[in-house]
């Protein structure tokens, strides 16, 4: 849940960007973009790969903490460059809001208590595309 307060706090707070996109030096995080995602293939071969269940979001997040949990790090290299457009789909398509908050709600399912649940139904109550 932390991570969704961080980004809405964030958001709602306009306090700047909840990533640090300028950074120098190799670190562990919690999750890369599946946009551009380098594994190896013992991961893969352990965890599976992407969860289908999560069309389009959240399955970065899932396969990541799953590889976590499994014991595997991850790691953000920034002498990789991509370009990756994101946001792009929810601005285009108009279905991909509801893809959004599926797939949120499928995540939190898979991976937290009733009380994380809980508090993350409440929350998305205030915002209005979350019912789509």
């Amino acid at each position: 849940m932390t991570y969704l307060l961080r980004r809405n706090l964030a958001r709602l707070l306009r306090t700047g960007p909840l990533h640090d996109w300028g950074a120098t030096q190799a670190a562990r995080v919690d999750w890369v973009s599946g946009a551009c995602l380098l594994a190896r293939r013992a991961v893969f071969s352990q965890i599976g790969g992407l969860d289908e269940a999560m069309f389009m979001y959240f399955e970065d997040n899932d396969w990541c903490l799953r590889s976590r949990q499994a014991g595997w790090e991850v790691w953000r290299e920034p002498a990789g460059r991509v370009v990756h457009l994101g946001g792009q789909s929810l601005k285009q398509n108009r279905r991909a809001p509801a893809a959004y908050y599926a797939s949120l709600r499928t995540f939190y399912q898979r991976h937290y208590g009733p009380l994380d649940r809980l508090a993350l139904a409440l929350l998305l109550r205030l915002l209005p595309a979350a019912d789509a």
